[in-house]
């Protein structure tokens, strides 16, 4: 099944990945270093209980899925690398 996630992956190891590819292979589970915040399967949402977040969520989400394999605009494939707050 296909699902689209928010959330972030630790990265666990002690050098700085050279292939992000194999990098996100290991790490495509969320049980080794990701943190999944939402998650939308295109039936079923899980994640946060809070009407506002869960709205926020699935703005993302939602249309994600439903235009996959697309990449979404902004992103680098499925994923974003971004600074941590």
């Amino acid at each position: 099944m296909t699902v689209a996630c928010t959330g972030t992956l630790r990265d666990l190891q002690d050098t700085t990945p050279t292939d992000i590819h194999a990098f996100l292979a290991a790490h495509n589970d969320g049980r080794y270093g990701g943190n999944c915040n939402g998650r939308w399967d295109g039936e079923r949402y899980w994640g946060a209980q809070e009407p506002f977040r869960m709205a926020l969520d699935l703005e993302l989400l939602e249309p994600m899925l439903a235009a996959y394999p697309a990449i979404p605009n902004g992103y680098d494939g499925w994923w974003t690398f971004q600074t941590a707050a």
